[in-house]
């Protein structure tokens, strides 16, 4: 549900008890915040599609820019923007800027950026950074493997609910101790830490709670109020996810999603087809994948699975096809030579580790933990934009690229610089990503990504390890809604 329809049906609820005329109802900004750290537009299914579709003949960039330039997130010193929708927007707010005189709403002091950093105020100055989903449709459409993303994968999640049989999950939040401190982590990190919680407080009630003063005894009190009731409900939801992943489908769709990443090896799909390995969506996902990571399926290829597909779950959804060519996530290849973007970032940015088993799961060295030995690329994109030689076009010719260095001149006018299409060259010299060296004290850089057509929750993941790991970063993150690929194909079929 779109959150103007909660607003509606909120209106409705005050009309019916007859004290509309005494309430005012309304909204003072576009953010829904679903983290101390995220902060969504919660665009519905057929606002997703206009943004694939439609794109820039859509009115949704306008209401992007808008909400980014009325957010009371501080002036953005930097603005960068990576695919076509994304400079839209930077041109808008550049425009917006241009007709108040200044930049993006000044935050006045009262108001953080959604309590998680990337405010106007801080040691550092913002820095904004819009990135399409279509730049990077490979990650979306892989299995997230982060506690919080297998959650919306098996059961689905919205606005922090899910819906379980047997198990009664209250709202998994950031009030929630137990899930904020494992809903980044993979699931065998997830259950360590749990496990561990639920012995030590074992081991206190067994051997300590008899001779235990009054503050050790309320300490534990409060311990069990705020975790051990939760730490139940987590075990039982960690149980179910263990027993879907030991499951030989999960098993064999992790090994065919790691096989196209790796060499694009599209064969396996087939048996997936035959067998009739989980539903329409999922299988049209992996076509989705390997168009993604390929460039497309060749004709050939593409024909015949489109037949198979169409034989095996029923020709009425050929419109499905359709619709997904006309969204641009399914698709043939044109030319069978030419190596896809992903291929070309492949080895550069690092995507694939090597052995996968080595990773920790409880406290990773790299983000290749999101997806279990895959770093998704936007995140990979974002880190080069902040710590690296900044984003490089000619990864990909095809996906504009702009960047707008922000300032305000003595008479109070805009005065911006825009380098577009270019390798970008940070403040302190080429490559530095702007980090502050030569022994001096690094400043706290206050960070806004913003995805438009929607972040996963893996992604969110990836980024918050970057925040806390690449150095200090006050991260926030925006984006038109939380999605995984199968919600995301969805909207668009």
């Amino acid at each position: 549900m779109s959150f103007p329809r909660v607003l509606d049906i909120t209106k409705a609820m005050f009309e019916r008890q007859q004290v509309h005329e005494a309430v005012f109802v309304g909204l003072p900004c576009a953010w829904v915040p679903l983290a101390d750290d995220v902060l969504s537009l919660e665009y519905d299914d057929a606002a997703m599609r206009e943004l694939f579709v439609n794109q820039l003949n859509s009115s949704l960039p306008y209401d992007i820019a808008y909400a980014l330039y009325s957010g009371r997130f501080g002036m953005a010193a930097t603005v960068q923007a990576k695919g076509r929708l994304s400079c839209k927007v930077a041109e808008m707010l550049r425009r917006m800027r241009r007709e108040a005189g200044r930049g993006l709403a000044v935050d006045d002091g009262e108001h953080g950026a959604g309590g998680g950093g990337g405010g106007g105020g801080g040691d550092g100055e913002l820095e904004l950074i819009l990135i399409d989903r279509s730049v990077d449709m490979v990650t979306p459409m892989c299995t997230q493997l982060t506690y919080e993303g297998l959650l919306d994968e098996v059961f689905g999640m919205c606005y922090g609910q899910i819906k379980v049989a047997d198990v009664k999950v209250s709202g998994l939040t950031d009030d929630d101790p137990v899930f904020k401190a494992t809903r980044n982590t993979m699931l065998p990190g997830a259950r360590a830490w749990v496990n561990a919680g639920l012995r030590e407080i074992q081991q206190f009630r067994d051997q300590q709670m008899a001779g235990a003063d009054v503050s050790a005894l309320r300490g534990f009190v409060s311990s069990l109020r705020d975790n051990f009731s939760r730490m139940s409900q987590h075990a039982s939801l960690l149980e179910k996810l263990g027993s879907r992943m030991a499951s030989p489908t999960f098993a064999a769709r992790q090994r065919l999603e790691a096989s196209m990443l790796e060499d694009g090896d599209v064969s396996p799909l087939h048996d997936v087809i035959y067998r009739k390995d989980g539903d329409l969506t999922s299988v049209l996902r992996l076509m989705c994948l390997q168009c993604a990571v390929g460039g497309g399926i060749p004709k050939r290829e593409f024909d015949v699975l489109r037949k198979e597909v169409l034989n095996t779950y029923g020709f009425q959804h050929i419109e499905v096809f359709e619709r997904l060519q006309e969204a641009g996530v399914l698709y043939e290849k044109e030319d069978r030579t030419k190596r896809s973007a992903f291929a070309e970032s492949k080895a550069k940015l690092k995507l694939l580790v090597d052995d996968a088993s080595r990773i920790d799961a409880q406290d990773p060295e790299d983000m290749h933990f999101a997806y279990a030995g895959y770093a998704p690329w936007s995140c990979r994109l974002v880190e080069d934009a902040l710590f690296g030689a900044g984003w490089q076009t000619r990864l990909d010719g095809s996906v504009p690229t702009i960047r707008v260095r922000q300032a305000v001149a003595e008479d109070g006018s805009a005065r911006d610089t825009v380098i577009t299409d270019k390798v970008i060259a940070t403040e302190k010299g080429e490559g530095d990503g702007g980090v502050d060296g030569g022994g001096e004290k690094a400043r706290t850089r206050n960070v806004m990504v913003m995805f438009i057509g929607g972040v996963t929750a893996a992604e969110i993941s990836a980024l918050r390890w970057m925040a806390t790991r690449r150095g200090a970063c006050r991260l926030l993150v925006g984006c038109t809604g939380v999605v995984n690929g199968s919600r995301l194909l969805k909207s668009l079929m």
